[in-house]
């Protein structure tokens, strides 16, 4: 699969299910009508396409032992925005994720980009999480008896 990459020209992650692209034969109907279809061309990489919807969707929440979890995707319009913002090159702060429409409870952090789908953005807070406030349990809890 590697040296398919290489052939095409793409880069490749080392890692099958990460990459966006598939290595599969390309379907008859698939094929340029009237030209004649080499043996390298069967085997060329179809790339999936990204789903943008028509409003921003938010994924349910999803937790480890430390974190919860969320993702949000999209729009195709708001996703050119923050590639405006951003070129995928660093995380949104609050306020400019904010500022492009998403609207979540307080506490969420844009924690990484995945490179194949830029346009969905991860987030994460620490279980515990105040959403009124955005302050985590145990800060919470160490303000309060600083307090007193």
């Amino acid at each position: 699969q590697a040296i398919l990459a290489q052939a095409f020209g793409l880069k490749w992650s080392g890692l099958s299910r990460v990459c966006p692209v598939s290595y599969t034969k390309a379907l008859p109907e698939q094929a340029t009508q009237g030209t004649p279809q080499s043996p390298v061309d069967r085997f060329r990489p179809r790339v999936a396409m990204p789903h943008y919807p028509e409003e921003i969707e938010y994924s349910e929440k999803y937790a480890d032992d430390k974190y919860e979890y969320r993702h949000v995707i999209l729009t195709k319009a708001i996703a050119k925005d923050m590639y405006r913002i951003t070129a995928c090159k660093r995380l949104l702060e609050e306020k400019e994720w904010r500022n492009l429409g998403v609207q979540q409870s307080y506490g969420w952090v844009h924690y990484e980009i995945h490179r194949p789908e830029p346009h969905i953005l991860l987030f994460r807070r620490l279980l515990g999480t105040d959403p009124g406030t955005g302050k985590a349990l145990a800060q919470q809890q160490q303000q309060q008896q600083q307090q007193q």
